[in-house]
């Protein structure tokens, strides 16, 4: 009893000093810049696959992905549920204290991570031979807990803008794997994320033009322009996912060396309040300039090719709800005519109700052909013979028993009799359904008159 409870006091210790796991990392000046902005950074692009902690997992530095939220500076390590939060500063230090317990990795490599209302989230993402498309928010704490979608879209890191005013994460579906089922899709669908209503749904299909051309290590989130930034093929555009728009930027002499500089590159590069701030490798200082739309002037190509617009969409409802209302009307005329065709044959059209007309007479006289073999009548050939082969199994009962009945009250009147002339009884082979006979005394009293 006493080494169980030692072992549970030695778990939890261990489980709080992960917790309280503290890294103090030199301050740098983008760092510090981080940690004192007040306010939150709807995302920020480290390109060059920093590992700002010294955290191993499997004995490997992974990339290490910065989230800024009203509430502080997070980073979160690739592939696993670590969070670690920025908690204190001296002149020249910034220390990074662990908020999670997470024991698992290798689900999440690619995520999409960033903040919305304070909360961190994590989207998507590589790991156990599947592209999930799992909605993750952190839980201070506790841990990581999974949003419920209404439907599902896998993706990894590729081409996505994130506007938190209009709660929208949009993104290009890339490459989505499942190794399980030996699946692999390249379809580049366009997605779009509703953070409020948790509802997505697909915009259309990446341009073809833009699948094989390479993108550089520019991207800027930019909900200001509504869009994100990125360097393809050695260009600086501006994609508009909710216009479906490209803009191609123009300012070459002003702004250009901020975001093409190929002997520097970009360490971190983000939007905030307006401006971008931006840290190249070589000297770690912080940057700043602001561009608007004025910088940008529109390409004729679009970002993507959409599945349907509005009017499309219009005049397809319109044309199914026109083509459900001829094929209802079409067969409820086809419905009402059989019945009454069927009515027609098992009616007496003569003015005498009590005689059989040759239609029923050759009916009767089937069912009398096989009793006389000691065989019974199926629900398959009284159907057939009632012409019901074809219907659906409410109509073909309907009429079987509105048939049958009329059947035995003629042949009642006409023979002044108190007994059925067409016996029925359960199906050995299946209850659901009766089979049908003549006794010999009934069937020598109907060729009496009828032959």
């Amino acid at each position: 009893m006493r080494f169980t409870t030692l072992i549970f006091v030695c778990l939890i210790i261990s489980l709080n000093l992960i917790n309280a796991q503290t890294y103090w990392i030199p301050k740098t000046p983008i760092l510090d810049t981080l940690f004192q902005i007040n306010g939150s950074v709807s995302e920020i692009s480290t390109n060059d696959n920093i590992s700002f902690l010294p955290v191993l997992v499997n004995n490997k530095f992974r990339y290490q992905n910065l989230v800024k939220t009203n509430d502080g500076l997070y980073i979160l390590i690739e592939g696993t549920g670590q969070v670690y939060k920025a908690m204190d500063t001296t002149k020249t230090s910034i220390s990074f204290t662990r908020l999670d317990s997470t024991l698992y990795s290798g689900y999440n490599f690619g995520a999409i991570n960033f903040s919305y209302n304070d909360t961190l989230f994590s989207f998507g993402g590589n790991g156990f031979w599947i592209t999930n498309g799992h909605l993750r928010y952190f839980v201070k704490g506790e841990g990581w807990e999974l949003v419920e979608l209404k439907n599902i879209h896998p993706t990894s890191r590729y081409l996505y803008a994130y506007l938190p005013q209009e709660s929208k994460l949009q993104y290009i579906q890339y490459i989505v794997y499942n190794k399980f089922a030996n699946y692999k899709e390249e379809n580049y669908g366009t997605i779009e994320l509703d953070l409020k209503t948790k509802q997505m749904k697909q915009l259309g299909k990446l341009n073809p033009k833009l699948i094989n051309g390479k993108f550089g290590l520019v991207h800027i989130n930019s909900p200001k322009l509504g869009g994100t930034i990125v360097d393809y093929q050695g260009e600086i555009y501006l994609y508009k996912f909710t216009d479906n728009t490209i803009y191609k930027f123009k300012n070459r002499l002003n702004n250009d060396k901020f975001l093409l500089d190929k002997t520097e590159g970009n360490n971190i590069i983000f939007e905030f309040n307006d401006i971008i701030y931006r840290t190249r490798v070589s000297d770690g200082n912080v940057q700043k300039f602001s561009l608007t739309m004025d910088d940008f002037e529109k390409s004729n190509e679009h970002l993507y090719i959409e599945s349907f617009n509005k009017q499309m969409i219009y005049w397809a409802i319109v044309i199914l709800t026109l083509c459900l209302m001829v094929i209802t009307f079409y067969f409820s005329r086809r419905k009402n005519r059989f019945i009454k065709a069927r009515n027609s044959l098992v009616q007496d059209n003569s003015t005498n109700q009590g005689e059989f007309n040759d239609f029923e007479i050759s009916v009767i006289n089937k069912i009398i052909a096989k009793s006389k073999e000691n065989e019974l009548y199926t629900v398959e050939e009284l159907n057939n013979s009632l012409g019901l082969g074809k219907k659906s199994i409410e109509i073909q009962k309907k009429v079987r028993t509105e048939s049958i009945n009329r059947l035995n009250h003629k042949f009642k009147i006409l023979f002044n009799s108190e007994s059925d002339l067409i016996e029925r009884i359960r199906s050995e082979e299946d209850r659901r359904y009766y089979i049908y006979f003549i006794n010999n005394k009934n069937a020598n009293l109907f060729k009496t008159k009828f032959k």
